[in-house]
């Protein structure tokens, strides 16, 4: 009897950490996109916070033309500062919002 009570314990046990396991990468996965550059570009990328407010620092760098990187947005948008001349020393643009959902692909500058 105690043999059964504990399979039945760990079977819980493991359905339960299962379960969170998957909504954890569920959750990841809506905030997660590809940027891809259009040309060179150096980007800045940030995310919102909860009120809708431009914060928290995602990334930086250079992208050249033809690559990407992955992010992970955890409010599923983000936008970023951008200078489509990397070589050239020169203030950045700004793009607008953008959602980062599902893996998707975004081109960018």
């Amino acid at each position: 009897m105690r043999r059964k009570l504990e399979i039945l314990l760990m079977a819980v046990s493991l359905t339960m950490l299962w379960g969170l396991m998957s909504s954890t990468a569920a959750m990841e996965e809506e905030g997660t996109c590809y940027l891809k550059a259009t040309t060179d570009v150096y980007m800045e990328v940030y995310d919102y916070d909860e009120d809708d407010n431009r914060t928290g620092f995602l990334w930086k760098g250079r992208l050249n033309e033809g690559k990407s990187i992955k992010i992970k947005a955890p409010r599923g948008r983000l936008s970023f500062d951008f200078n489509d001349l990397p070589d050239q020393d020169r203030p950045l643009s700004s793009a607008d919002e953008v959602m980062c959902t599902d893996d998707r692909t975004v081109s960018v500058p």
